[in-house]
């Protein structure tokens, strides 16, 4: 639904660079050269602009593929980038976004935190060494609050 509301142009109004997901990567199978290739890609990013989003990117799905494949291989991605960045929040949209998620890192527990806007929750996972991400999750269909974007300097 995000994608289709001009997510992609919000980002990109805000100074977010956005990194798509892969052709490759809708043929239905799991294809780890080209999840790698595109995790590069958004570390890179996250490290020139400190900030990024990942995204399935499409209107519209024209093949057959199963949405819970595109929605693990996403999450699956993300997963490795927070990790290998050391990254302190991440913006999650979503509910079934936000399970996958959950379930590639293994999280089952969460501190509640208060919300930054109406319909958007701040999580944090319980139990984590180190500092624990936020995560600030929201309905694909709602605007993400201007709470949350970046500052363009």
């Amino acid at each position: 639904a995000a994608w289709a509301l001009g997510r992609a142009e919000d980002c990109v109004k805000h100074g977010v660079p956005v990194l798509p997901m892969p052709e490759k990567l809708f043929d239905g199978l799991v294809d780890e050269e080209v999840e790698v290739r595109w995790r590069s890609e958004i570390s890179a990013a996250l490290r020139e602009h400190g900030v990024a989003m990942a995204a399935i990117a499409r209107r519209e799905i024209v093949r057959q593929i199963d949405p819970c494949l595109l929605v693990s291989t996403l999450s699956r991605v993300c997963a490795g980038v927070a990790v290998e960045n050391h990254v302190g929040s991440l913006l999650l949209e979503g509910g079934a976004t936000a399970s996958a998620l959950f379930e590639v890192q293994g999280w089952n527990r969460f501190d509640a935190y208060s919300p930054v806007a109406p319909g958007v929750a701040v999580l944090s996972p319980v139990g984590l060494p180190g500092v624990a991400p936020l995560l600030f999750i929201k309905p694909g269909s709602y605007a993400w609050p201007a709470a949350v974007w970046p500052e363009k300097v």
